[in-house]
C-alpha cells in the first residue's frame, strides 16, 4: 500500500512572527506515519534543516482521533507529538518564509508534509539592548541562598551570615 504521512502544526503559522533582533518560533504539533515507525522527524525553514529532537510525546487526542484495529498503527498516533525552536534570523523587511516537515521511516522511506507559508515582520521599533556597565577591577562575589520553609530563627542566622561578608564586590 501507499505510505501516508499524517500531521498536524498548533503552532498558528497565520500570525506574523516579529523577527525583532532574531528570534525563535515554537513550532509545535504531531505527525506519524499510520504504517511505518518512524525513524527521524526534520523541519525545514526556508530551505535549512533543523533535527526535531523532542518528538514520541504521547498525544491521546491522536489516538482517539486515528484509532485503527492495528495496535501498531494506534501507538504510533498516541506517540506523535513534536515541539522544535525554529530560529528565524532578523531582516530588514517583511518575507515569506516556507515551513515543511520531514519524516524518515525505518525503512529509509523519506515522506515530507505540504510547504507551509508564514510571515517573518521586520521589527525596527526594536533597538539592541543597553551594554552593560563595566566590571569593577575586583572579582565579584554572588550569594545564593536556598530556602524552604525556614523557621524564623533560622533565616534570621543565615541573613546574618551574609550581612557580616566583608567581600565589598
Amino acid at each position: 500500500g501507499t505510505l501516508e504521512l499524517k500531521y498536524g502544526i498548533e503552532t498558528p503559522l497565520d500570525t506574523p512572527v516579529d523577527t525583532g533582533l532574531g528570534t525563535v518560533l515554537m513550532l509545535e504539533g504531531w505527525i506519524f506515519c499510520p504504517q511505518c515507525d518512524t525513524q527521524s522527524l526534520r523541519a525545514s525553514l526556508d530551505g535549512k534543516t533543523f533535527d526535531v529532537v523532542e518528538w514520541g510525546h504521547s498525544r491521546k487526542d491522536m489516538l482517539i482521533a486515528h484509532q485503527s484495529p492495528s495496535q501498531e498503527q494506534n501507538s504510533r498516533a498516541l506517540c506523535s507529538g513534536f515541539w522544535i525552536p525554529l530560529p528565524i534570523e532578523p531582516a530588514p523587511q517583511d518575507r515569506r518564509i516556507t515551513l515543511q516537515l520531514q519524516a524518515t521511516l525505518r525503512d529509509g522511506t523519506v515522506l515530507t508534509s505540504a510547504l507551509h507559508d508564514l510571515c517573518a515582520k521586520a521589527s525596527s521599533a526594536v533597538r539592541p539592548p543597553e551594554l552593560c556597565p563595566p566590571l569593577p577591577p575586583a572579582p565579584r562575589g554572588c550569594i545564593c541562598m536556598a530556602t524552604y520553609n525556614p523557621t524564623e530563627e533560622a533565616l534570621r542566622r543565615q541573613v546574618d551570615s551574609i550581612r557580616a561578608q566583608t567581600h565589598d564586590n
